[in-house]
């Protein structure tokens, strides 16, 4: 038995994604600037 989403499911599924794409974005922003502060310092 295939189970279908409906489509509020399935909008709540994108907008986790996203925000965890935009958290994953921030994290390797701030680990560069870290590593920059770390290699010029």
């Amino acid at each position: 038995m295939v189970l279908i989403p409906d489509s509020e499911d399935t909008r709540a599924i994108k907008q986790q994604n996203q925000q965890q794409q935009a958290q994953l974005s921030a994290i390797k922003h701030t680990m560069r600037e870290l590593m920059a502060e770390y290699t010029s310092g």
